[in-house]
């Protein structure tokens, strides 16, 4: 089964590096922070999730190619690190990003956007090759997903942030790859949390204490 790629957005600063010459500046920021639990909400529920440090360090020394698109679109291409033109580099905080922008109407427009303030986040798209389930036994509460490795392939700006726009669970069939992990996690867990069947042992001691009481009468 296929896993089926991602999206996460990220309401956080996105700067401006200006370069000397008159070059275009180079866009950076952090395109996802770790240890940061938030809702997901899909078609099959909704639960909790957070990055592990460390989740994009298996990609990025894999060498394989990650761009970086301006809402995830392909027409607008911003960079490439098979181009040389996009840097991605994991620190404590997160997934740190920077992107030397063309220079094409696309890429001063976005520059521009950013100077101006409309695009205020980014965003990175993926698929999870390595996560942890943690259920509640609580109705009330949220279970939690906790992603520790990824497989990344794209990441830049984006004009709408919101950390819980997801592509997760969008199709809501059997063949969701994202609902069928879930489930069998979940089935697993429920099978090592089911409760045993219960012993029922039946004392001997009312008989025996009858039978003492007759004899102390005789």
């Amino acid at each position: 089964m296929t896993a089926q790629r991602e999206r996460r957005s990220l309401l956080e600063p996105v700067r401006l590096e200006a370069r000397e010459g008159g070059a275009a500046p180079k866009i950076q920021g952090y395109a996802a922070l770790f240890n940061v639990e938030t809702e997901i909400r899909t078609w099959f529920g909704s639960f909790k999730e957070s990055i592990a440090p460390g989740a994009f360090k298996s990609s990025l020394d894999s060498g394989r190619r990650v761009v970086s698109l301006f809402n995830h679109d392909v027409n607008y291409v911003l960079g490439s690190t098979s181009g040389g033109s996009l840097s991605l580099m994991e620190d404590l905080r997160g997934l740190w990003i920077e992107v030397d922008p063309p220079d094409t109407q696309v890429g001063r427009d976005v520059v521009e956007y950013i100077r101006r303030g409309d695009v205020q986040g980014q965003s990175f798209m993926f698929t999870i090759t390595k996560e942890q389930w943690t259920f509640s036994e609580d109705p009330k509460e949220l279970d939690k997903r906790t992603i520790l490795d990824v497989e990344l392939f794209e990441a830049g700006p984006v004009l709408f942030p919101a950390y819980e726009e997801t592509s997760v669970g969008l199709r809501s069939d059997k063949s969701d790859p994202s609902a069928a992990a879930y489930e069998a996690a979940k089935a697993e867990w429920l099978e090592r949390n089911k409760p045993s069947e219960p012993v029922v042992i039946v004392s001997p001691e009312p008989y025996l204490l009858k039978v003492r009481c007759l004899r102390a009468a005789a």
